[in-house]
C-alpha cells in the first residue's frame, strides 16, 4: 500500500449549492479541506482511499467525501493541482 504524500490544493472553490450545505447544516468548509489535505479521504471505499493514496504520489485526481447530518460533499483536487473544488454529488 502507498503512504500518502502532501499534495497542494491550489486554488480553493466551492460550488453555490455546496456551500448552501454548509450554511445549513452549520459546519466549516474549512474543516472538510483539512480533512482533504490531511489525506484523510472521508466516506470513499477501501479502493478509492488506495487510489487516492497513489495520486498523492503520481499526481492523478483526489477525491473525498464527507457525511454529515446526511449531507454528502465532495472534495476534488485536479490531477495539476492547480484547483480544489467543493461540490455535491449532483454537480459532480
Amino acid at each position: 500500500m502507498v503512504e500518502p504524500k502532501p499534495f497542494s490544493l491550489g486554488n480553493v472553490f466551492i460550488t453555490p449549492n455546496a456551500l448552501d450545505v454548509f450554511n445549513k447544516i452549520q459546519e466549516e468548509a474549512l474543516s472538510f479541506l483539512a480533512r482533504h489535505a490531511a489525506c484523510d479521504w472521508g466516506h470513499v471505499c477501501v479502493d478509492d482511499a488506495a487510489l487516492n493514496n497513489s495520486a498523492t504520489v503520481d499526481g492523478s485526481r483526489i477525491l473525498s467525501s464527507y457525511r454529515y447530518q446526511n449531507k454528502e460533499v465532495l472534495i476534488i483536487t485536479e490531477a495539476d493541482r492547480t484547483y480544489t473544488t467543493l461540490l455535491l454529488p449532483s454537480e459532480y
